[in-house]
């Protein structure tokens, strides 16, 4: 036999410290079962339990550290062609967004529209009692023109637009965000 072989054959085997730390934690878990079953049987055996479940976990924790770890690999690096190729697609997918970005503009800017031209109908609604500037009415008071404030009905009409243009406004920004989070990723791939 080899001096290989016999390293060989003492690792597999393990070492003596490790094989002691696996029987005892073998026949603790052993107790811990017959613990469990009494107590399913109705019997009170906590103080018997707890002792035990404490030492299965500094047994279990013994020999995690007495076993040889396996060498982690590093990290796996990407090629350059990898990197390029990836940083490409990123560039790709803030393009779409760029593309969302200004869809929602156009939505947003026909919701203000529509909002305008609302506003514009609340307000052409209001009842036209008003007598131009400086002149007297009947009883003598003087009237003052009216501001072009919306009818109250008006501002239950304009909530939804209202809340289209904040979701609008929300979702250009969002996607303006993403798109330069990308754009950021993409040149960090090629360095720049």
């Amino acid at each position: 036999m080899t001096l290989g072989n016999l390293i060989l054959i003492a690792v597999l085997a393990g070492s003596p410290d490790v094989e002691a730390l696996r029987r005892e934690l073998d026949g603790v878990a052993e107790r811990i079962e017959q613990l469990k079953a009494r107590a399913q049987a109705g019997e009170q055996v906590e103080g018997e339990l707890e002792p035990l479940l404490v030492r299965s976990q500094e047994l279990a924790e013994q020999l995690e550290q007495a076993l040889p770890q396996s060498p982690t690999p590093p990290p796996a690096q990407e090629s350059a062609d990898a990197a390029r190729e990836r940083a490409d697609e990123l560039r790709g997918e803030a393009a779409a967004l760029r593309g969302q970005v200004q869809q929602a503009k156009a939505a947003l800017s026909a919701v203000e529209a529509r909002i305008a031209e609302a506003l514009r109908a609340a307000t052409s609604r209001q009842e036209p009692a008003i007598a131009p500037a400086g002149f007297a009415h009947s009883s003598g008071a003087r009237s003052t023109p009216r501001t072009s404030e919306p009818a109250p009905g008006a501002a239950a009409a304009l909530g939804p637009l209202v809340e289209e243009r904040a979701r609008l406004e929300a979702r250009i920004e969002a996607l303006g965000a993403e798109a330069a989070r990308l754009m950021a990723e993409a040149n960090a791939l090629d360095g720049e």
